[in-house]
């Protein structure tokens, strides 16, 4: 097996900071903090002003669109279409809801219009239960085939259930599959592609009483069942990787419920093999975590998630041996990672003054840091970083949560140096507790984010979206 570094940071609570320059809505029930406030098409509250021939004008959190006139006339979108928003039933029937979200140019504006702010939905999908409202989405992959494959759980008749579907880029839904494993709660936490166009998913199937760590291959992501499957003697398989054309990795932790047992861990086996791997890597404490994966250019693969008494550290790891840290540090939690073939850039939160705060940072492979990215402003309750993803022209998107009361959807966009190009919320409601879990990107850099946000009923429902880079 090729060398592997292992990413290892400590755990704190969820507090921290975040700076918010638009404010984006869904609803006019977003913009009623001042009269007659109403949300436009194109995303951003506008309220009344008899300055404006429309008489609305956008609020000052519109991004490129602040404090600018509301256009009189709908104009016809740049690419002549829409797309709607449309809820997946637990069947895989389709319903388009009345909302509709702007095409590529999602400004309302034909001409003299300001450049469009990053970050602007295509289309977003919503992906909805059959009972109880605990539906999450926590993995995204771009296949092979150019689709999209989402995973997460999805609550059934029968409970909670795996849950695996397949998009195309224009957000229809093709496949949407759910998989009662061990009848209890069965989840899939990652989502990858190997080498022979199989897809793979990790994450838990507890039967009653028990908690499992499960790894499933599904020949095909519209296949009924998976054409392998293994129930691990851990509890929760964070992250899978493709080491080899012989071997996959896949690693987890067991912390979160038995603090006496085995910590992080790690377990390798054959693609043709699943049930015949091995446990190569173990720890005792109950700190330890692997959350994610990554792989550089030259087929190195790198975890994060922390080890080392919590310090951050990146350590050299092959088969069974952990070599001498890479860096060292003191941040909270890595919790997203991503690598090319001469940068790794982690997310995660710090532990600064007193409280956690969003943190982004890219490094060498060898552990010299690049730069790291930090919040201007402190947010009151917290936020952290879930995912980051790397673009084609070296950018890197970081999506999690910010709560300043409600648990609301958040994403970042840095350049190659680091700066902030954009960021954006999604506010949610009184009660929301909504997150973004996973990000991808698409071949010409547009965005793909997944997540869950909360119901009418209050329950949580999956979420995937396709946003302008």
């Amino acid at each position: 097996m090729r060398g592997v570094v292992v990413g290892l940071v400590a755990a704190m609570s969820a507090a921290g900071c975040v700076r918010i320059p638009g404010y984006a809505c869904e609803g006019d029930a977003q913009c009623l903090d001042r009269p007659l406030g109403a949300c436009e098409p194109v995303g951003f509250c506008s309220y009344p002003d008899d300055g404006c021939d429309s008489g609305r004008r956008y609020s000052d959190l519109s991004g490129a669109l602040a404090d600018a006139c509301v256009p009189t006339t709908t104009e016809t979108e740049t690419d002549g279409t829409e797309t709607a928003t449309t809820v997946a039933t637990a069947g895989g029937a389709t319903t388009d809801l009345d909302t509709t979200t702007a095409g590529s140019d999602e400004t309302g504006c034909a001409t003299d219009c300001p450049p469009a702010d990053g970050g602007q939905e295509r289309w977003s999908v919503t992906l909805a239960g059959e009972a109880l409202g605990g539906d999450v989405l926590n993995a995204v992959v771009v296949l092979a085939s150019g689709d999209i494959a989402v995973a997460g759980r999805e609550d059934t008749a029968a409970g909670p259930d795996a849950l695996l579907a397949v998009l195309d880029t224009d957000g229809n839904v093709l496949s949407h599959r759910t998989y009662d494993i061990a009848g209890g709660l069965d989840e899939l936490l990652d989502v990858v592609q190997g080498s022979g166009g199989e897809v793979w998913g990790c994450g838990r199937a507890d039967p009653p009483g028990q908690i499992n760590a499960w790894i499933a291959e599904f020949a095909s992501p519209f296949d009924d069942a998976p054409s392998q499957s293994v129930q691990l003697g851990h509890q929760v398989c964070r992250t899978l990787r493709q080491t080899s054309n012989l071997t996959m990795l896949a690693a987890g932790d067991d912390n979160q419920w038995t603090p006496e047992g085995l910590g992080a861990w790690a377990y390798t086996f054959a693609p043709w093999d699943l049930e015949g791997g091995t446990t190569v890597f173990g720890t005792t404490s109950p700190d330890d975590i692997l959350y994610t994966s990554a792989t550089l250019g030259d087929g190195t693969v790198v975890l994060g998630g922390r080890l080392a008494a919590g310090n951050v550290s990146v350590s050299p790891f092959d088969n069974d041996t952990v070599g001498a840290p890479l860096f060292e540090g003191n941040a909270g939690a890595i919790q997203g990672i991503d690598a090319t073939v001469d940068r790794v850039v982690a997310g995660g939160y710090e532990w600064t003054a007193n409280q956690a705060c969003a943190w982004v940072a890219a490094f060498a492979p060898d552990g010299t840091e690049h730069w790291s990215w930090r919040p201007a402003s402190p947010a009151p309750l917290g936020d952290e970083i879930e995912a980051v993803a790397i673009d084609g022209a070296g950018n890197v998107v970081a999506v999690g949560f910010v709560t300043t009361g409600p648990r609301e959807r958040m994403m970042i966009k840095l350049d190659p140096s680091g700066d902030e190009l954009w960021s954006k919320v999604w506010p949610g409601g009184p009660m929301a507790a909504d997150i973004l879990r996973d990000v991808a990107i698409l071949p010409g850099d547009d965005i793909l984010v997944v997540g869950e946000l909360a119901d009418a009923e209050g329950g949580l429902d999956g979420w995937v979206a396709r946003l302008s880079p």
